[in-house]
């Protein structure tokens, strides 16, 4: 009976932190797209959620590795980024 459980957990190959970037970035997207069309504020409150954690991940994980100054770059756009996603959207009016 080889196909009987052995008792060992079933390994699978790691997710590639691309790919896991990459769906959080469509899921961000799609909830932002979706709050738009449908004027929904709680739709726009967890699209911004998960483009914070993307951020975030993009900047603490995705360039752990890298050098100084590719981090100061990285955080100039990311501030920039975020001014821009104000000055297009303020709170008071987005949410």
């Amino acid at each position: 009976m080889s196909d009987s459980y052995d008792g060992e957990p079933q390994s699978y190959p790691p997710l590639a932190p691309n790919y896991l970037s990459l769906s959080f970035g469509i899921e961000g997207l799609s909830l932002m797209a979706a709050a738009w069309m449908l004027k929904e504020k709680t739709l726009k409150a967890q699209a911004f959620a998960v483009i914070f954690i993307l951020v975030s991940k993009l900047l603490f994980v995705d360039l752990a590795n890298r050098s100084t100054l590719e981090h100061i770059v990285s955080f100039i756009g990311a501030g920039v980024a975020h001014t821009l996603g104000l000055c297009l959207c303020p709170w008071h009016q987005c949410l």
